[in-house]
């Protein structure tokens, strides 16, 4: 992965700003990469730095919609700083003509790499993790946004087994109404691919339902729910359930197709997640393979 990037021309090695060492590739987004680096004026700190792709002829007009994207960004992590789980915002500046953001850089695992593990989504192991995010976007949804682009490669499972949410270049205040839909498929609300309408806190519970899902190597409306009747099933009667049923019907609940039959927030979905986490001093799944989500629960004095 070290060389020259697709997007940006980012070398390893570059120096950003008088102070951010360019490292290796973390990821890549819709307007720019995310680089591992090192912020040289204090004292080498790992940093990730995200840069916008260069401009080119093809490309004038979604760089500059990407600037204004990147620009709100660093708006949206500077208002949810200091909420555990959200990488903390740096600094941000110019390289050339494309705009950068430097953030904390998160240790772990991307959870799309974390679900493969055979054997490992038992029922308290997917409740542990979907609580965790609900934990984070509840806070996100206090500061007034919506995070619209939960995902399993936009979540880490930390080594600790802490659950960090990532990406809030596709954030919006809540009842904001954007220019263009915008979806990952597969995990956006059908609502969200359609014209005219405003960003609300039952797209990220319908997310979240996905993601629950993914874990289980489940996809509701066989990945695409963009044209999905009000009335449709997630599931067909033949689906093999691997969790408990009442957690199963949580996540049909909470990837409904019409928004008002969701749960009604992030608090409503942890209250119901309860039954279904790890009791105080249980033992740890034996077939969950690396970071344990489960660890906090089960070291947990009580219940909340």
């Amino acid at each position: 992965m070290i060389g020259m990037d697709v997007y940006t021309g980012m070398k390893n090695g570059t120096l950003v700003k008088g102070r951010y060492r360019i490292g290796c590739p973390l990821g890549a987004g819709g307007c720019g990469n995310v680089f591992a680096a090192f912020d040289e004026a204090d004292g080498g700190v790992p940093v990730a730095v995200k840069i916008q792709r260069d401009r080119t002829f093809e490309l004038t007009r979604q760089f500059v919609d990407d600037r204004e994207r990147f620009v709100a960004e660093r708006d949206y992590l500077q208002r949810l700083s200091g909420i555990p789980g959200i990488p903390r915002y740096r600094d941000h500046g110019e390289y050339g003509d494309s705009q950068f953001i430097v953030m904390d850089q998160l240790s772990g695992e991307p959870l799309d790499g974390y679900i493969v593990n055979p054997g490992v989504h038992a029922t308290e192991v997917a409740a542990s993790v979907i609580d965790q995010l609900c934990e984070i976007v509840e806070e996100i949804h206090r500061r007034n946004l919506v995070h619209r682009d939960i995902k399993p490669e936009n979540v880490i499972v930390g080594d600790n087994g802490d659950i960090r949410l990532l990406d809030v270049g596709f954030a919006l205040p809540i009842s904001f109404t954007p220019e263009k839909p915008y979806g990952t498929a597969g995990f956006a609300a059908p609502e969200q691919y359609h014209q005219g309408t405003p960003a609300t806190v039952a797209c990220d519970i319908y997310s979240l339902g996905c993601v629950l899902f993914a874990m289980l190597n489940l996809q509701p409306y066989g990945g695409n729910a963009r044209d999905a009747r009000r009335d449709a099933a997630a599931f067909g009667p033949e689906t093999t359930v691997t969790v408990d049923p009442g957690l199963y019907r949580l996540g049909c609940e909470m990837v409904a197709v019409d928004p008002a039959a969701r749960p009604a927030g992030s608090r409503a979905v942890r209250r119901r997640l309860i039954p279904f986490l790890p009791v105080p001093g249980a033992p740890r799944n034996p077939k969950l393979i690396g970071p344990d989500v489960t660890a906090r629960y089960r070291k947990a004095r009580c219940r909340r």
